[in-house]
């Protein structure tokens, strides 16, 4: 898919309604091509969980058309090493909302500052409360351009 520069992705089926893997699998969709320059990726998470107690773990994934990355986390805990101060890089991995009964929820998880020369994303899911009875998801998502961003674009 193509879209200029600067544009924003309206919504965007990701994933299509379905149950999770099972055993804890991931859910690996295919890449979703974004518009050059997007700082900004929200997806839209639904997931209806299969037995009580189940809830969904999700990764973000990053590619540039080569290389393929993960969301990462800074560990807060400093060590030093004369001169040098170390803080641990994590690959992110977060656990949704434990739904309270069994109706679906829905809640958006928002990326901003994307790896530069980012071309397109994905959102890997799993079963993650009850990997024996997994639940279903669905996952929309939406792209935009921080302001200040596409202003010094114009310019």
């Amino acid at each position: 898919m193509s879209t200029p520069a600067g544009s924003t992705l309206d919504r965007q089926v990701h994933v299509a309604s379905q149950a999770l893997p099972a055993a804890g699998a991931f859910l690996t969709p295919a890449w979703q091509d974004i518009p050059k320059g997007t700082t900004r990726v929200t997806y839209w998470v639904t997931y209806t969980r299969g037995a009580a107690g189940g809830f969904v773990r999700t990764e973000a994934h990053y590619t540039n058309g080569t290389e393929d990355s993960r969301e990462v986390i800074l560990d807060p805990t400093l060590t030093t090493v004369q001169p040098d101060g170390r803080l641990p890089v994590q690959l992110e991995q977060l656990d949704g909302p434990q739904p309270a009964d069994a109706g679906p929820i829905t809640y958006a998880l928002t990326y901003e500052r994307l790896p530069a020369a980012t071309t397109a994303v994905r959102l890997r899911l799993a079963e993650a409360g009850v990997v024996g009875t997994p639940g279903t998801v669905a996952v929309a998502l939406t792209t935009d351009v921080e302001a200040d961003t596409a202003e010094a674009r114009v310019r």
